[in-house]
């Protein structure tokens, strides 16, 4: 299923999977927790987690919530699959 990256900021150096879960509403399944939650900038708080994109409506919903709308840092990035182009080179 596709993936979304949520970057959010957090003041809680490091953030909790749950807490983030809980914030952003979703479940166990909607969160990828072998990706786990990645520190883009630890020092102002800045953190990305991987999600499935079916859970994306619930995402937005809660970062506007969350008051984090208007910060360009913080949002929903596409994760897309890198494969390789064409037949291997031999």
């Amino acid at each position: 299923m596709p993936k979304v990256l949520v970057q959010l900021r957090e003041d809680r150096i490091p953030p909790r999977l749950e807490a983030v879960r809980d914030a952003l509403g979703l479940s166990d399944d909607d969160i990828d927790a072998a990706y786990g939650i990645v520190p883009i900038d630890s020092a102002s708080g800045l953190y990305t987690v991987r999600v499935e994109e079916s859970a994306r409506a619930r995402i937005e919903s809660a970062l506007r919530d969350l008051g984090a709308g208007d910060d360009l840092e913080v949002g929903i990035f596409s994760d897309p699959r890198i494969e390789p182009f064409g037949p291997p080179e031999l």
